[in-house]
């Protein structure tokens, strides 16, 4: 069985480096831009092709890794080829996206899925080298492609969740949340050591033993025994004193702030209450103007 992707972007070629360390067998890549066909292929050792046509008579496993805009339409042109067989598996790797996106091609009697890895892609270098510990998430009304997908994950050596199409846009709304909205917490946070003096070079030095200690405790403990501070400890001066310097330093953070602290709170009371221990009662510091 051979693996072909059309789109050649950091997901695309980050899958295909890392399909091949397993011992899959690429076929190569198709891309709208011909060059990055070219330097996918070369990081695969497979073909660059010039068509979706040729793509396709030299694959049995088609990954669509284009954007998600770019996924429907692609699908539509493809169903319309001769070359397309029934035989073809078609697979896209969208978050957001169900395998509905690609019905015109079930609808030729291919099967089809979704396929998403939970991790985040920020170079193909990067990204193929963490994929090995990557969960991957197969979505599908077809059984048969489900088990298909699965058969691929198992091949690769990696762990897998099958969600519901109806569960996809939630599923993918709290990876987002998790990945890109921690960059923007962790810019937030940076503000607040600009504001104290601090150098953006000296603030990655000083936060990154922070950072990697808290995920860690996060992965090794959960969210309830990983929460530390003033509100688990319901410590209400530390936070009118944190109220009071962003006031004066940076007011366009204090937004944030209350909505994270009210949110803490509901974590610390669930904490409390599992111990037999009355709530917090400190909710109301955050609604103070």
């Amino acid at each position: 069985m051979k693996i072909g992707f059309i789109g050649a972007g950091r997901a695309g070629t980050a899958l295909g480096i890392y399909y091949k360390s397993r011992g899959e067998k690429i076929s190569g890549y198709y891309s709208r831009d011909i060059e990055d066909a070219v330097k996918a292929s070369m990081l695969t050792e497979s073909l660059s092709f010039s068509s979706i046509e040729e793509l396709l008579q030299k694959t049995n496993i088609v990954m669509i890794t284009t954007n998600d805009d770019e996924i429907e339409k692609t699908a539509e042109y493809i169903s319309k080829v001769k070359q397309l067989r029934s035989e073809h598996f078609f697979i896209h790797v969208s978050g957001s996206l169900t395998s509905k996106a690609l019905n015109s091609l079930a609808n030729k009697g291919c099967e089809v899925c979704s396929m998403h890895p939970m991790q985040s892609i920020a170079t193909a270098l990067q990204g193929a080298r963490t994929l090995h510990d990557t969960v991957f998430t197969i979505e599908s009304d077809s059984e048969a492609a489900i088990e298909k997908a699965i058969i691929l994950v198992k091949r690769l050596g990696n762990s897998f969740q099958v969600l519901k199409a109806g569960d996809k846009t939630i599923y993918h709304a709290g990876a987002c949340l998790l990945s890109n909205y921690m960059v923007t917490l962790a810019e937030s946070a940076f503000s607040y050591f600009r504001a104290a003096g601090i150098n953006n070079e000296d603030i990655l030095k000083l936060t990154e033993p922070l950072i990697r200690s808290t995920v860690d405790n996060i992965l090794l403990n959960g969210t309830d025994k990983a929460l530390t501070g003033p509100i688990a400890r319901g410590d209400i001066k530390t936070i009118e004193k944190h109220l009071e310097a962003i006031k004066e330093k940076i007011p366009e953070e204090e937004e944030l702030y209350k909505v994270m602290g009210k949110k803490t709170i509901k974590i610390a009371d669930r904490i409390r209450n599992e111990k037999g221990q009355n709530p917090l009662e400190i909710g109301g510091i955050f609604d103070e103007k």
